[in-house]
């Protein structure tokens, strides 16, 4: 940690997740919508 807000200096995120035991629409919407909640507040443009 340096002290600095995790914005810093990103211009953008890429996040990536990939289970080949389960490639249901539903399970992929699980992982966005954690994702949502888990990055909010980080800003947007």
């Amino acid at each position: 940690m340096v002290g600095r807000p995790p914005t810093t200096g990103i211009k953008d995120y890429d996040v990536f997740s990939f289970d080949d035991t389960d490639l249901s629409w539903e399970t992929e919407n699980a992982v966005i919508e954690a994702g949502r909640e888990v990055f909010t507040g980080l800003g947007q443009r």
